[in-house]
């Protein structure tokens, strides 16, 4: 049971390096999603969120999603061969501990991408002021 976690959590890092290779980041269509309950169409928004300073952005996310993904699957397989079956409280703390490491870490990040979204919409504010 605890190995087929490990092979659960390698089949999604496979969808996420698909969704990283065709450049179609997950956490992308999350935000369009955001941005829509607040008020914003998607069809205003997507194309926002695919200029050049924001893009690389979410795929930067994405990559995060990937490093998760792999170090989470070595992390069990190592704690189940070291400490086996029996030791599973133990291999939950050190599990805890790594998966809430990469949540703030992708979360800070989602969080940033908001400084070249605001920064692009004020160039635009610039632009149409100026025509």
């Amino acid at each position: 049971m605890l190995w087929n976690g490990i092979y659960l959590g390698l089949f999604y890092v496979l969808i996420h390096f698909i969704a990283f290779i065709i450049k179609r980041p997950l956490a992308l269509y999350f935000a369009v999603d955001l941005v829509y309950l607040q008020g914003w169409q998607r069809e205003q928004s997507t194309p926002v969120f695919y200029t050049k300073g924001i893009f690389k952005w979410f795929q930067i996310i994405q990559l995060l999603f990937i490093i998760r993904g792999l170090f989470i699957a070595g992390l069990k397989t190592w704690l189940l061969q070291k400490y086996g079956v029996d030791s599973y409280e133990q291999m939950l703390i050190y599990r805890q501990i790594s998966e809430w490491f990469f949540g703030l870490l992708i979360t800070a990040v989602f969080i940033y991408t908001n400084v070249p979204i605001g920064k692009y919409f004020e160039q635009r504010k610039m632009e149409e002021k100026a025509e």
